[in-house]
């Protein structure tokens, strides 16, 4: 069964891989439209308890990274760094792609979130 595992909660821009520094440069303008140093952001309160997940499948291969802010938004990317959804107002989006959103909203529904923000997000499909 897949889950989220691994979570990390960086405080600063220092704290992230180079990788993640990228992905936070391109959807940092997706959050406030600011397009300031991201580093900002962490002295700002505009990335408010990031949680960075990890999403593994039953190989314990990594299939998605999935970031947490402001306990209700959020990012999801494939390993290689690409953007391919997002959180808002504590539910998940991931139309594009719904083969990654099906195995995403399984990992959540098998992960023990804990007191985490991740624990508020609605991650499965409503396909009424």
């Amino acid at each position: 069964m897949p889950r989220f595992v691994n979570c990390r909660r960086p405080s600063s821009l220092a704290a992230l891989s180079e990788q993640q520094r990228e992905q936070l440069l391109r959807v940092s303008p997706k959050l406030d439209g600011d397009t300031r140093d991201p580093e900002i952001g962490f002295g700002s309160e505009r990335f408010r308890g990031l949680e960075i997940w990890e999403v593994r499948d039953d190989n314990d291969a990594l299939r998605f990274e999935v970031w947490v802010h402001d306990v209700e938004s959020g990012f999801a990317f494939t390993p290689d760094g690409a953007h391919i959804g997002s959180i808002v107002q504590f539910g998940f989006e991931c139309a594009e792609d719904p083969e990654a959103w099906d195995l995403i909203a399984a990992a959540a529904a098998a992960s023990d979130f804990g007191e985490a923000d991740a624990g508020t997000i609605s991650w499965s499909r409503d396909e009424s």
